[in-house]
């Protein structure tokens, strides 16, 4: 049987806050960035009005190392909690560079957007523990950090605001530069491995975690094609190109994530009946074999981001992607309600 559907919500868009004038613009520095994703996952409204409470439906609960200009780290729990106790954290400061990194990340870096994964999580370990082998308590839980965006910190083009999507077991942030350039990751449980072996196929609660970033790379990572391969997900050797991975079941050894297939639709791909059509995603691991089928986001033609999509009155989805201020051009995946 597989797994729950799940129902995704679009938070909202936060500005990031600017007290500081560098080359001409209002630089969004690091730790307001982060405080910025705090504060959408505090909020208890979505961007339709409706109520949002975390920790319940679709709504995740954050929390926070700091705040404002001393924010190092934000962390969120899904909605749904499971027995592998899974948290998620975006850190970093303008000097630390000893904190674990994941492969292809390597070598001292400082003033990054970082996220990371913990299974089995405790508590966050307090204050600075986003840099310790262990930010949740636990040993030998957490995967270390891929970076999310590399070094726009402090120089231009500056942060300007960050967008939140969520569902009960995964999540969607993308942070958008003052020239509408966007990076964007994806976490939680994002496949359905559809056959269920626990220790193999999937985690005791079947289902897999992991997470995706841009690296570097402008746009949506979801349907990056800037590796060789054109594979969405693709963990190069590159310390900038995207990277993606989960964790191997009932391990902390993270493997690496395909896109099964390289295809990305035209601008002009529809239905018989004219209307948006949706291309099932599906993912591969670091050999080949399929690990999973998207839980409830498809593929989309190019269209404007941050979009409610309706069908005959319905919203039937939240268009997340290349870039928030760009209508009609880039990669494109819609989550579904």
């Amino acid at each position: 049987m597989s797994l729950p559907l799940l129902n995704w919500k679009f938070v909202g868009t936060k500005t990031v806050a600017k007290p500081a004038l560098a080359g001409g613009l209002l630089i969004g520095a690091l730790p307001y960035t982060l405080d910025a994703i705090y504060q959408l996952g505090a909020l208890t409204t979505y961007a339709d009005g409706s109520a949002r409470v975390p920790g319940t439906g679709s709504a995740w609960t954050w929390a926070q190392d700091g705040s404002g200009g001393s924010c190092v780290a934000t962390y969120g729990v899904p909605a749904t909690v499971t027995a592998v106790g899974m948290k998620y954290i975006l850190a970093g400061n303008a000097v630390t560079g000893g904190y674990t990194k994941l492969t292809p990340d390597t070598g001292v870096t400082t003033g990054n957007l970082l996220i990371g994964m913990n299974r089995s999580s405790g508590a966050y370990a307090g204050a600075g523990a986003w840099a310790l082998p262990a930010p949740f308590t636990t040993a030998s839980s957490f995967s270390g950090y891929y970076r999310f965006v590399i070094s726009p910190f402090p120089t231009n083009p500056g942060i300007d605001t960050v967008s939140m999507w969520e569902c009960q077991e995964a999540c969607v942030i993308q942070v958008t530069t003052f020239i509408g350039t966007s990076y964007s990751a994806q976490f939680g449980a994002l496949y359905d491995p559809l056959t269920y072996t626990p220790g193999v196929t999937c985690e005791t609660d079947n289902r897999l975690y992991g997470m995706i970033t841009g690296g570097s790379t402008v746009g949506s990572a979801l349907l990056s094609s800037t590796a060789v391969t054109e594979q969405a997900y693709a963990a190069t050797p590159s310390t900038s190109n995207p990277r993606a991975g989960y964790f191997l079941p009932g391990t902390i050894t993270v493997d690496k994530v395909f896109r099964g297939g390289s295809w990305t639709p035209s601008t002009t791909f529809v239905n018989p009946a004219g209307r948006l059509a949706q291309y099932p995603f599906w993912a591969q691991n670091s050999v080949g074999q399929f690990i999973g089928a998207a839980r409830n986001f498809f593929i989309v033609r190019d269209a404007p981001m941050q979009s409610t999509m309706a069908s005959g009155g319905a919203v039937i989805g939240y268009t997340a992607g290349y870039t928030a201020y760009q209508i009609g051009a880039g990669d494109t995946v819609i989550l579904g309600t």
